[in-house]
């Protein structure tokens, strides 16, 4: 659609179409911070797929989960003869 020049400025819009004009430079500031260009990819998941991503994937693989996997079941071991040892005494 064609606007006329006189009609493109602040001085040649009179009336309402005045008072509306008045707000739009705020509306236009609010639109010209919005983030330009493609969004950026969402990585979903829980714990599990974060685990996963930090110590499986990319150049930050390692061997870790080896190492956490062993105290894991340490600690659980642990637990599992404590309180087999805690029911003998009672």
């Amino acid at each position: 659609s064609f606007i006329p020049p006189s009609l493109a400025t602040k001085q040649g819009a009179s009336g309402a179409a005045a008072a509306n004009t008045e707000g739009l430079g705020d509306l236009v500031h609010i639109y010209r911070q919005l983030p330009k260009g493609p969004a950026s990819a969402q990585q979903s998941g829980g714990p599990l797929e974060w685990y996963r991503r930090r110590y499986f994937e990319g150049p930050n693989a390692s061997p870790a989960p080896i190492l956490h996997i062993m105290i894991a079941l340490g600690l659980l071991g642990y637990y599992i003869e404590y309180t087999g040892h805690l029911s003998h005494h009672k």
